[in-house]
């Protein structure tokens, strides 16, 4: 009877949680600069991001896995950040 609570915490906790982390996603943890032409970004805390947008105005879209879960621990594409996303 033990196994039940561990059960239904993999069966029915654990996707919601899956499903949280693309939608709590704020993009990447700081913006590359304006000169950065790449099509994939791997912010500092290794998440990856693709290019999206038209003309100047680009936007970072989280890269997911089926599960929908964002990609993580990847080495960053910059040694120093350019800017912290959370000063505007």
């Amino acid at each position: 009877m033990r196994w039940i609570p561990v059960f239904f915490v993999i069966t029915c906790v654990a996707p919601m949680a899956v499903a949280q982390n693309l939608k709590s996603d704020t993009g990447p943890a700081e913006i590359p600069p304006a000169t950065y032409q790449g099509k994939q970004y791997v912010d500092s805390r290794g998440c990856i991001y693709i290019r999206a947008g038209q003309g100047k105005r680009v936007i970072w879209i989280p890269r997911v896995n089926r599960k929908r879960q964002v990609l993580c621990g990847y080495k960053p594409t910059l040694t120093q950040p350019a800017k912290d996303n959370s000063s505007g």
